[in-house]
């Protein structure tokens, strides 16, 4: 019995650890696909670095209020909690490839703007209405990193 139970155990081993490979013709392996994930991101960490490094090189001595990175893809969507009539700046980068177009709702004085995501800047001022939204999304095709920060002046 013991002799069989070896057998086994050795036919198993042998089967489970042998390089034959029974994917069909022409299927990826899963370690060949997630190969390109690293690589994205470290990109994506670099457009971000980018980005964040040219909305920083714009700071001057002003209170924060938000801010942050995404992907171009995702776009950035948010309702910052503002005080009606104080003034404040939006500051944005965007480094990749494409363009980005800038909206508030309900418009605060700035009229929608595109942004060509080769590390270019814009900074606005702009007095709040009370409630807002801002909303910056991807052109077709735009690849890369937003960066963006809402200050109280």
């Amino acid at each position: 019995m013991l002799l069989g139970c070896t057998a086994l155990c050795s036919l198993l081993l042998v089967s489970c650890t042998s390089g034959q490979d029974n994917r069909p013709k022409g299927a990826a392996s899963s370690a060949s696909s997630s190969a390109h994930a690293p690589s994205q991101q470290r990109t994506e960490k670099k457009l971000a670095a980018e980005a964040r490094t040219a909305v920083d090189g714009t700071a001057v001595e002003e209170k924060l209020v938000e801010s942050g990175v995404e992907r171009v893809p995702d776009g950035v969507r948010s309702e910052p909690f503002l005080h009606e009539k104080d003034e404040y700046r939006l500051t944005v980068a965007c480094a990749g490839d494409g363009d980005v177009r800038i909206t508030f709702t309900p418009a605060v004085g700035i009229a929608t703007k595109s942004l060509p995501c080769d590390r270019s800047v814009v900074s606005e001022r702009f007095v709040a209405p009370g409630s807002v939204r801002l909303d910056i999304t991807g052109g077709q095709g735009a690849s890369g990193m937003i960066a963006w920060r809402i200050s109280k002046i």
